[in-house]
């Protein structure tokens, strides 16, 4: 476990954001996951599955789905579609925190 433990926030609890989550958690990392609607619920209930050499498991984490200003992180990770990259970074605007990453992914390219 690192010596001076982080505080991270991953922002957007789909597929690239849980699988940072899974590893960020087993390096011993204080995470917390921002989830909305059913994600949250099913997060909450059933922590993070995951398939590991065909062996479904599970692991525990931190879900949140409200974010205050004063909720402040070490980093936080924007791990979003492109389409909720503007969204989510207009949610973040007045956070105190000092680094925050985006992680968009774009299926189809970024001509746009």
């Amino acid at each position: 476990m690192p010596e001076n433990q982080n505080r991270i926030l991953i922002f957007g609890a789909g597929v690239i954001g849980s699988i940072y989550a899974i590893k960020l958690i087993e390096a011993g990392f204080d995470v917390s996951l921002f989830a909305h609607s059913n994600r949250f619920k099913t997060l909450r209930e059933n922590g993070l599955q995951y398939k590991e050499q065909g062996i479904v498991k599970s692991i525990q984490v931190n879900v949140i789905d409200t974010l205050e200003n004063e909720d402040v992180y070490d980093f936080i990770f924007v791990t979003v579609r492109y389409d909720r990259s503007e969204s989510a970074l207009l949610a973040l605007k007045d956070n105190q925190s000092k680094n925050i990453v985006t992680m968009t992914s774009n299926s189809i390219g970024f001509s746009s």
